[in-house]
């Protein structure tokens, strides 16, 4: 069996969407890790995260990454989402 104990440790993740998991899982991870948020409803688009590399993308429940701000980078990316659900 495989171990999970590296999974989420010193990687830089995107955090999309701020509610109550998006912050939870902040709160978690950015001891160990560079995290980057984004949130649709704080405008904070910023240029410079589609730009950047990310060794994972947790995306909250609620986003649908068909219809929403940064729906082309999140489908490039798809192999490196992962859900809070």
């Amino acid at each position: 069996m495989l171990s999970n104990q590296n999974t989420f440790y010193k990687k830089k993740i995107l955090i999309y969407g701020l509610g109550k998991s998006g912050l939870s899982a902040f709160k978690f991870l950015k001891k160990n890790n560079e995290i980057t948020t984004f949130d649709d409803k704080i405008k904070n688009y910023n240029k410079k995260i589609i730009k950047k590399k990310f060794d994972c993308i947790i995306i909250s429940p609620g986003i649908d990454i068909n219809n929403c701000s940064l729906s082309k980078f999140l489908k490039r990316n798809s192999k490196k989402i992962s859900s809070t659900l």
